[in-house]
């Protein structure tokens, strides 16, 4: 089987899994919503961070390392494994020690149990994150299904029952636990990788320089993914943090899914190619358009019909999370094309490269933080937006001196379909102002709405890859269809 057709593959199951699970957790998030308050999911978001980096920590940036190198023993994974366990059970006991000043910090008591509990999470995920990154070094998606959909599943339902009965926050402390002990379970069952041998720090060695760059990166991108949180947590309430982090989850649920679909599978065969630069770029220019044929449009829906989406799927006391939506889905359209251009860097092996980027986005977005706090949560929303502009351009300016594939380039070929979402925007905005009250109906009807306009829209100017995708429908329901869809 060729490099293409194991990605394919890969890529489907990936697609399966993710969906699978994504869309199970999202059942599940909207009938726990409705016995919950704004205010108790301001609670676990303001644990958000520290439970953030105790993962990037236990991982230690040698899951990448393990996917990117070429050549692994068993003594490195081993080493590995237990490496993460031991870095586990510091970060579990320093969480737990943490709780009490979290919790004076935000004068939210209640934080100092939450806090111990959930460290628990870190010693689960350490005894499966080397068989995770094993699946995905071999394309094997299917195994990595199996065990993250029971996990889900098992989760949700003890989440909802616990919600039911009343349990509050504690339902979503239970589910974050019951989903990460099941899954890791799954693995463990699995007849797959098992450590054979102790640890060995020698070992670490080869993958470290790699491995620690991205950690150093990772621990940067979790601290300013989070420090909106911190400042809304500590400057407003948290009711005002719930709005807001479940607006972040709904803007994060479609385009970090994808994202995470495309980098799992692309980055581990980017990594096999990486001394072929022409079929580098093709790939990455293919995988490009293809994103921004899906995310634009996504967003754009997703913006138009925010109102009616709160309210139809949480409820009433929810509705102020569409003010907070509406303009984090334009840094969702963005998020994707920053990422894919990230994973060319990395799977190069330049986890150097990407940590100067890192820092230099970073320094810029706390400069922003500290201007617009003052005026307010949305004036904060829109400084990220314009971190977000800024951040594809560096980003697409390394892939410009590599591939030869730069900013302009790159806005060349996925302008044309922001240009068809924005259309269909502004059908779908035209059409929901035929009613006079929000319901089902018209939600069903904007959607359905969207996706003739926009199809419409594509096919009229006859963009490449739409069309690509559109000769392709047919073969996927068993009837004769053209079966390219490439960008060359």
């Amino acid at each position: 089987m060729s490099l293409r057709q194991k990605t394919l593959k890969a890529l489907n199951w990936n697609v399966l899994s993710t969906v699978g699970e994504q869309g199970t957790r999202l059942v599940v998030s909207i009938v726990i919503a409705r016995f919950l308050l704004p205010s108790e999911y301001g609670l676990t978001a303001m644990l958000a961070i520290f439970t953030g980096f105790g993962e990037l920590l236990i991982n230690g940036g040698f899951s990448k390392a393990i996917i990117q190198k070429a050549n692994l023993t068993d003594l490195e994974l081993s080493s590995v494994f237990f490496f993460n366990v031991f870095v586990s059970i510091a970060c579990a006991a320093a969480l737990t020690g943490l709780g009490p000043f979290i919790a004076s910090f935000y004068h939210m008591p209640v934080l100092s149990m939450m806090a111990a509990i959930l460290s628990l999470d870190f010693i689960i995920s350490a005894l499966g994150l080397v068989q995770n990154a094993v699946l995905i070094r071999n394309l094997e998606f299917k195994v990595q299904f199996a065990a993250r959909m029971a996990g889900t599943i098992s989760s949700g339902v003890v989440g909802v029952l616990m919600a039911i009965l009343g349990c509050g926050v504690w339902s979503l402390v239970a589910q974050a636990l019951v989903a990460n002990g099941v899954t890791v379970a799954c693995y463990w069952v699995h007849r797959g990788w098992r450590p054979s041998t102790f640890f060995q720090a020698a070992a670490l060695r080869p993958m470290f320089s790699f491995g620690s760059k991205l950690l150093f990166s990772g621990v940067l991108e979790v601290f300013f993914k989070n420090i909106y949180t911190i400042v809304i947590g500590k400057a407003f309430s948290a009711a005002e943090l719930g709005l807001y982090s479940r607006a972040q989850q709904f803007q994060q649920l479609p385009v970090e899914n994808i994202s995470s679909i495309t980098e799992r599978v692309l980055f581990s065969s980017f990594s096999r190619i990486q001394d072929d630069k022409e079929q580098l770029k093709r790939m990455l220019r293919q995988t490009l358009v293809l994103l921004s044929m899906v995310t634009f449009p996504l967003m754009m829906g997703l913006a138009i019909c925010a109102k009616p989406l709160i309210l139809l799927v949480l409820g009433s006391n929810w509705q102020g999370c569409a003010a907070y939506l509406r303009p984090l889905c334009v840094i969702g359209s963005l998020y994707p094309l920053q990422l894919i251009n990230l994973t060319v860097l990395t799977a190069q092996g330049r986890s150097d490269l990407f940590l100067r980027l890192e820092i230099i986005k970073k320094i810029l977005a706390l400069g922003v933080i500290v201007v617009t706090w003052k005026f307010g949560i949305m004036m904060m929303i829109y400084g990220q937006i314009l971190v977000a502009v800024i951040c594809y351009a560096i980003n697409s300016y390394y892939t410009g001196r590599f591939l030869n594939y730069g900013l302009l380039s790159q806005l060349g070929d996925i302008l044309p379909y922001a240009g068809m979402a924005l259309v269909m925007g502004a059908v779908v905005y035209s059409w929901g102002n035929l009613a006079h009250e929000v319901n089902v109906g018209l939600f069903v009807s904007q959607i359905l709405v969207g996706i003739v306009a926009y199809s419409f829209a594509c096919r009229l100017f006859s963009l490449e890859v739409f069309m690509g995708v559109w000769r392709r429908l047919p073969g996927m329901f068993g009837l004769q269809g053209r079966q390219t869809w490439s960008t060359e």
